[in-house]
C-alpha cells in the first residue's frame, strides 16, 4: 500500500514531496504515498465500474492498516537531531488515530463517507496542518485523481495491458482471508 503503482502516481508524489513540510517531517512520506496508492486503486476500480473501497469491511481494514503504518513510522527510533520532532509526530499520530476512530464508528453505524479515500486524505492533511511550522497544508486529491484517471488509457497500452492487469488482479484479491469451502 506504500508505493504508487503507476508512473503518474510517482509524479504526484514527487510534486508533493518537494513541499517544505516533507523536508522537515520526512516520516510522512510513506503515509502520503499510501494515500496516492489508494487513489490509484480507487480510480482503476472506477474505470472498471467497481468500487473497491465502498464496502464497510474494506474501509475498516484500510483504516486499521493506515493506523498501523503511521504508528510504525512514528515509533521508529529517532536520531539525536530528530528527537525534538517526536512530540510533533506523536500529536499527529494521536490526532489521526482519534479522527480515524471516529470515521470507523461512522462506518460501523452505516454512515459511510461519499468518498472514503478523500475522507482519509482530508483527515491526514488536516492533522499535518497542525504540525509546528506547517500552515494550510492539503493535497489536491481531486487533481491527483484526475491525473490518474487520465493516465489509465495510456497504462492500458503499456506491455499490452500487463501492468494494468496485474494491478487489477491485486485489487480483486480479498483484503482478508475468506473462509474456505469444505
Amino acid at each position: 500500500m506504500e508505493t504508487p503503482k503507476t508512473r503518474v502516481g510517482e509524479e504526484i508524489l514527487k510534486s508533493v514531496f518537494d513541499q517544505p513540510v516533507f523536508m522537515v517531517y520526512n516520516r510522512l512520506h510513506p503515509i502520503f504515498s499510501s494515500l496516492v496508492t489508494l487513489a490509484e486503486y480507487d480510480e482503476i476500480g472506477k474505470a472498471e465500474g467497481k468500487s473497491y473501497f465502498s464496502e464497510p469491511l474494506n474501509q475498516r481494514i484500510i483504516l486499521k492498516a493506515m493506523k498501523l503504518l503511521i504508528e510504525d513510522k512514528i515509533k521508529l527510533p529517532y536520531s539525536e537531531e530528530e528527537k525534538k520532532k517526536y512530540e510533533d509526530y506523536r500529536e499527529f499520530f494521536e490526532g489521526v488515530t482519534l479522527r480515524s476512530g471516529q470515521l470507523d464508528e461512522q462506518i460501523q453505524t452505516g454512515q459511510r463517507p461519499p468518498n472514503f479515500v478523500n475522507s482519509l486524505a482530508i483527515i491526514i492533511s488536516q492533522e499535518t496542518t497542525k504540525l509546528k511550522g506547517v500552515e494550510n497544508f492539503g493535497i489536491n486529491m481531486e487533481g491527483a485523481r484526475k491525473k490518474i484517471a487520465d493516465y489509465l488509457p495510456q497504462l492500458a497500452q503499456i506491455d499490452d495491458g500487463g501492468i494494468l492487469s496485474e494491478i487489477k488482479a491485486r485489487l480483486e484479491r480479498p483484503l482478508i482471508g475468506q473462509p474456505q469451502d469444505k
